[in-house]
C-alpha cells in the first residue's frame, strides 16, 4: 500500500507515468526557453498592446506542452473525461506562467506547473523556474526530485526564523481572512510575505523557505506542487480554513507551533 494514500498504482500505470514524465520534462523546458527569451527582451509598447503580448506568449506555451504531449491521448478539460479517449482516465492540470503579474512586470519569479491526475488523484507534479532551471517533480509514493535528485525537508524548529509564503484570491472574503492572519503571524516569525507565484513558493518550502499559507487558491496553481511538497515530507492540508482550496505546507518541525494561530483565528471565525 502507498504510504501517502490508499490509493495505489499499477506497475503498468507507473511505467505510462514515467514515460508522461520524460516527455513533459523536455517538452516544458523547451516552453521554458521561450518564456525565458521573452522575460528578457526590452519591451517598450503601451500597456495595451504589452497585454496582447503577454497573453500571447502565454497561450504560445500553452499550444507548445498541449501539443507536445497530445501523443498521449490525456485530456486538458475536465468534462472530456471518460469520454473521448482510452486514457480519459488522466487528466492534465497545467498552468503555463504561475506568476504571470511577475512575469508581467520583469520580475524573475514564476514558473510552468503541471499535474497529471488519475482517477481523481494526483499522480505527478511538476513545477519548472525557467530563469533558475530548476526542475522539481514528484511521482506519488516515489519521493520528490530537484533536477534529478531526490530531496527531502530538513527538521527546522525556529518559527522566529522561518520564511512563510502567502498568497490569496481577489475575493474580498480572502483578503480579509489573510489579513486577519497577516497581523497574528507576522510578529512571531522571521517574514511572512507573498512573492507571486503559488507553486514556486510551495516547492521552495522544502528547501528555502519553512512554509506557504493559501487562501482561496485555483487548483492549477497548487495541484503540482502540493504532491511534490507532501512527497518531500512537509505537513499538507488543504482545509486550513474552510475548504480544498485553503492551503497550508509547511515544515513539520514548526507546524503545531504555526497552527496554534490558526486555530486562535478559526475561534472567532463564522464558517
Amino acid at each position: 500500500m502507498n504510504r501517502l494514500t490508499e490509493f495505489e498504482l499499477t506497475l503498468e500505470e507507473k511505467e505510462l507515468i514515467h514515460k508522461f514524465l520524460k516527455k513533459a520534462e523536455k517538452v516544458i523546458k523547451e516552453a521554458g526557453k521561450i518564456i525565458e527569451k521573452a522575460f528578457y527582451e526590452e519591451v517598450s509598447v503601451e500597456y495595451k498592446k504589452k497585454d496582447e503580448l503577454i497573453s500571447g506568449i502565454y497561450k504560445k506555451v500553452e499550444m507548445i506542452i498541449k501539443k507536445g504531449l497530445e501523443e498521449f491521448g490525456f485530456s486538458f478539460d475536465e468534462e472530456k473525461i471518460g469520454k473521448e479517449n482510452k486514457n480519459s482516465n488522466f487528466l492534465i492540470v497545467l498552468d503555463p506562467i504561475d506568476g504571470i503579474t511577475n512575469f508581467y512586470y520583469k520580475i524573475g519569479f514564476f514558473a510552468t506547473t503541471l499535474a497529471l491526475v488519475y482517477k481523481g488523484n494526483t499522480v505527478l507534479g511538476v513545477v519548472y523556474n525557467p530563469l533558475t532551471k530548476e526542475f522539481y517533480h514528484a511521482i506519488l509514493g516515489e519521493g520528490a526530485y530537484l533536477n534529478g535528485k531526490k530531496i527531502e525537508a530538513k527538521m527546522f524548529k525556529n518559527l522566529k526564523n522561518a520564511i512563510i509564503g502567502f498568497c490569496h484570491s481577489n475575493k474580498e472574503e480572502d483578503i480579509s481572512i489573510i489579513s486577519d492572519l497577516f497581523k497574528e503571524i507576522r510578529p512571531f516569525v522571521k517574514e511572512f510575505r507573498k512573492f507571486g507565484s503559488v507553486s514556486l513558493e510551495m516547492v521552495y518550502s522544502i528547501n528555502k523557505f519553512q512554509g506557504f499559507l493559501g487562501i482561496g487558491l485555483k487548483v492549477y496553481d497548487f495541484k503540482a506542487a502540493y504532491l511534490i511538497a507532501k512527497e518531500a515530507g512537509l505537513f499538507t492540508t488543504n482545509k486550513v480554513i474552510r475548504n480544498n482550496n485553503d492551503i497550508l505546507v509547511i515544515n513539520k518541525g514548526i507546524k503545531d507551533e504555526f497552527m496554534e494561530f490558526i486555530e486562535s483565528y478559526l475561534e472567532g471565525f463564522e464558517l
